[in-house]
């Protein structure tokens, strides 16, 4: 089934893009399917998939805890509540991002974006206590990397109105596994360079790629979003807002972040849960970051070819199945089932995120887009702050890690019925300023 976005479904009944009205002056190579354009999207693509890779080392905090907490004497509390207010703000960010989007071009806000990246790093280079980093690394980067993230993918997906699930698959992976494949680097730089010396150089380094960015990443030619209440322009946010459908997907999609927020959160400490030894836990956290990033593209071949619920159906399958077979393995402490389960949390967590960014466009159209996206990363927020404090409470008045992820599996129930309150696409058509309730 073709993917029946507003873009989409204009060219399945045969007519011109909606964001490529007649009189918009454009060349024949220059809409959808000509040869200029094809060559421009993907470069767009390429330079997405770097910026959200550059992005993704945000998530490579954990290589700096151990040699800040020895040189300042931090407790493991105040260097894990830095990574999550890091996680709240960037998707906060994102949410602002959307907003700012609006009001601002990508390269006013991508440039002023460099500029307090390369403030924060220079500001925790300098830190002598804990206070900085919550203010400069998890607050002032955190909101950062959201709106550069979300900015930069919402720009480069508007090349992609046939294949929106796919692009926005590609660029997830890439800020998925930008820690991954660039945490070495991190740990070879703070080997030579100390871990101050580190974030001088990422200063320089974030402000160089994101000035790049913000002269080369740009809207394809012509672009519209389209007029107010037709097809090509869709709902206004306020009327998605009054819909069922939104919070049905917002709830879902905040349930299944945070089982993976859970799992990738206290990814070492549950293979040690299980008697594995320190070797084995580096291990899982890269099964999970496998999973994550891995499994992005595939999410994004997968709704672009069946769409909307099929896709979701797999995804809270994995959800439920993950949840599962964590509270079994850590029940029985079976390190060789929870490999797998870590695997298909990754996996979960990286669903919601393509689905996220392509479930707006499909059933409420181009005009709202932003907002409704950047709304629905918010509950990334809540799921980070619900998935460690939850996890971290009964660990710690407990000592046991099956009873949270007990509750994380009645969660992915729960996913399962926001599921059922999500109509089909085809049967979702309300008009604006009238039907709010569908």
């Amino acid at each position: 089934m073709l993917e029946l976005t507003c873009f989409g479904a204009a060219a399945f009944a045969g007519q011109r893009p909606p964001h490529y009205p007649a009189g918009h002056g454009l060349s024949r190579s220059r809409r959808p399917g000509g040869v200029d354009m094809i060559k421009n999207r993907y470069f767009q693509l390429v330079l997405g998939t770097v910026n959200s890779a550059l992005l993704g080392v945000a998530y490579a905090w954990s290589l700096f805890v151990a040699p800040i907490e020895e040189s300042l004497g931090l407790l493991r509390s105040q260097t894990s509540l830095i990574f999550t207010l890091m996680m709240v703000f960037f998707f906060l960010g994102c949410f602002g991002g959307s907003i700012l989007l609006a009001r601002f071009s990508l390269r006013k806000i991508l440039i002023a974006s460099a500029f307090v990246f390369f403030a924060s790093f220079h500001i925790c280079a300098l830190a002598q206590s804990a206070v900085p980093f919550y203010f400069a690394y998890g607050a002032a980067a955190g909101l950062t990397t959201g709106v550069a993230y979300f900015d930069v993918m919402n720009t480069v997906n508007k090349w992609f109105a046939d294949k929106i699930g796919f692009a926005s698959g590609i660029m997830l992976t890439g800020f998925a596994l930008g820690s991954l494949l660039l945490g070495s680097s991190v740990s070879h730089a703070i080997s030579a360079l100390g871990w101050r010396g580190t974030f001088r150089m990422y200063a320089f380094v974030f402000l160089t790629v994101l000035l790049i960015m913000a002269f080369t990443v740009r809207l394809p030619e012509g672009y519209s979003p389209g007029e107010p209440g037709t097809v090509s322009g869709g709902l206004s946010f306020s009327e998605v807002l009054h819909t069922r459908c939104f919070w049905a997907y917002f709830m879902l999609h905040m349930f299944v972040c945070t089982i993976g927020v859970a799992t990738i959160g206290n990814a070492a400490q549950l293979v040690d849960y299980t008697g594995a030894s320190a070797r084995m836990a580096v291990i899982g956290t890269g099964v999970i970051a496998l999973g994550n990033g891995g499994c992005r593209v595939l999410y994004g071949r997968l709704y672009y070819r069946l769409g909307a619920k099929a896709t979701l159906v797999t995804v809270c399958a994995i959800a439920v199945s993950a949840a599962a077979l964590l509270l079994f393995s850590l029940s029985f402490k079976l390190l060789w089932l929870l490999m797998p389960a870590m695997f298909l949390a990754g996996a979960s967590y990286g669903s919601v995120a393509t689905c996220g960014s392509a479930f707006p466009m499909e059933y409420f159209g181009p005009r709202p887009y932003n907002n409704c996206f950047g709304l629905i990363m918010t509950s990334g927020a809540l799921s980070s702050v619900i998935g460690s404090m939850l996890v971290g409470f009964l660990q710690s008045r407990f000592g046991s890690y099956p009873l949270s992820f007990s509750i994380l599996a009645a969660w992915a129930v729960l996913a399962c019925v926001c599921f059922f309150l999500i109509p089909r696409p085809e049967a979702f058509k309300p008009t604006p300023s009238r039907d709010r309730t569908t």
